[in-house]
């Protein structure tokens, strides 16, 4: 048993994935995974989070989707640095007066890299 499980493992690493993602390290069938040996199955491959970001930033930028819901007003200096920090995989601190939005720039990131985006 303890053969297979290491087989299975290392198949896993060394393969393509099999399965598509809906959006960034999410395969197509995520409700149907309920175990580490359904990801190795598929050869799930991990997703950093800033990579999320980045590939889920670029997937709203080519369907002109909306990026970042109810902040408005901060297109012309905010939300291109915040794009280019997200593309760049660099590290965002928002710093800023109280009114800013910064909260709300935070919740978006935060849902832009779960399934609450699906």
């Amino acid at each position: 048993m303890t053969q297979d499980l290491e087989n299975l493992i290392n198949q896993s690493y060394n393969s393509e994935p099999k399965y598509t993602e809906v959006m960034a390290g999410v395969p197509e069938d995520y409700k149907l995974v309920k175990t580490l040996g359904d990801l190795l199955q598929i050869n799930y491959k991990i997703v950093g989070a800033k990579e999320q970001l980045r590939r889920n930033l670029i997937s709203k930028i080519k369907t002109n989707g909306i990026k970042y819901p109810g902040i408005i007003g901060f297109d012309d200096d905010v939300v291109p640095s915040l794009d280019r920090a997200i593309l760049s995989c660099h590290d965002v601190i928002l710093i800023g007066q109280i009114g800013q939005a910064k909260t709300r720039l935070h919740k978006q990131l935060q849902k832009i890299c779960s399934r609450q985006y699906l």
